[in-house]
């Protein structure tokens, strides 16, 4: 088996998890509240015990793989096979970062809980929104443009893929802005404003 063939197979289990991490994330549209609902309902399944440590694992070795194998495929010379490289390099960073910012923060923090108020938490504020805005906008875009680069291997997708990649985009957008408070005004509570005082004062 190959190892492209290999990185394809092992991403459908990680693709199931990001789909209602997903999901999770649309609900925020009807208010933090819904989101904090939808999330109660799936933690007990992704923080089991005995699918955490999977999940995690298997993240792990989507991104290594993944990187192996750009580094081995080098600059390719055709638009879809670049953007899938290009996308992929973004999504392996973002999740690099954002998977290791949730263990540190239930680690180091155990009272901030990684709620909604978390992630509303790092685009609150201007001197912190200034990366995180557009670091979580790009790491979300990227997932949607990576599956697109994977449909668009049949020439009679193209367009089903740039629909993909265009709607993935629009949907990061508007997610951080919400998350932003450009839609409703989203009240963090206090041990969400003390954690980032503590960061903005080291």
């Amino acid at each position: 088996m190959t190892a492209r063939r290999l990185h394809r197979i092992t991403a459908y289990p990680v693709a199931v998890f990001i789909a209602l991490h997903l999901a999770n994330h649309i609900a925020l549209f009807w208010g933090p509240e819904a989101h904090l609902a939808v999330q109660s309902l799936l933690r007990p399944i992704y923080r089991n015990p005995a699918v955490e440590p999977l999940l995690i694992a298997a993240f792990a070795f989507q991104i290594g793989l993944g990187l192996s194998l750009i580094w081995q495929r080098g600059w390719p010379t055709r638009t879809w096979p670049r953007i899938q490289i290009f996308s992929g390099g973004i999504l392996a960073f973002f999740l690099m970062q954002h998977i290791s910012a949730t263990l540190f923060t239930r680690w180091a923090k155990p009272e901030i809980d990684t709620t909604i108020y978390w992630a509303a938490s790092v685009v609150s504020r201007w001197e912190f929104g200034m990366y995180f805005a557009p670091y979580c906008t790009l790491g979300i875009a990227a997932l949607f443009w990576h599956v697109a680069a994977t449909v668009a291997r049949h020439p009679v997708r193209h367009t089903r893929a740039t629909t993909i990649g265009a709607a993935g985009t629009i949907f990061a957008i508007a997610l951080i802005v919400t998350l932003a408070g450009g839609v409703f005004a989203i009240a963090l509570p206090a041990p969400y404003t003390a954690y980032l005082d503590t960061f903005w004062t080291l």
